[in-house]
């Protein structure tokens, strides 16, 4: 399995909708990501299901006082079981412009990069977990 580092893109179509997707991927996504996380019970990280969905609060804590971005829905993925062969996590958000631009603004200043187009699915396929058949019918 290919290191990389951790990477998050909108993976919803861009513009005002219900719901967006921001999909996160790569070494250490879980543990940038969950500090900035506040889940209804104290829950742990190593005691988060994987494939659960959790209702949470998305917080910017570099703003002070701490700004809370959205509730969104969180699930993460663990490693050889995620689309990518990754640890990698969706944050399903408020569809709103001004929620997704802090939300990856955020992301971005706490370690993850623009994943750059196709990256999701190019990573899929140094892991294994797709074919070169497979990953260039993916659009």
């Amino acid at each position: 399995m290919a290191e990389h580092h951790p990477i998050a893109a909108l993976s919803s179509a861009r513009g005002p909708a219900g719901v967006a997707i921001i999909r996160l991927s790569g070494a250490n996504s879980h543990q940038l990501l969950f500090p900035s996380l506040k889940f209804s019970s104290n829950i742990a990280l190593e005691n988060v299901k994987p494939f659960k969905l959790y209702l949470c609060q998305l917080i910017n804590k570099t703003n002070e006082p701490n700004e809370t971005i959205d509730e969104p829905l969180v699930v993460f993925f663990k490693g050889k079981k995620s689309y990518t062969g990754e640890d990698s996590a969706e944050l399903h958000l408020h569809g709103g412009q001004y929620i997704v631009e802090s939300t990856l603004t955020h992301l971005y200043r706490l370690g993850f990069k623009p994943a750059e187009p196709g990256e999701f699915t190019r990573r899929a396929f140094l892991n294994g977990k797709l074919d070169l058949t497979a990953a260039e019918g993916i659009k």
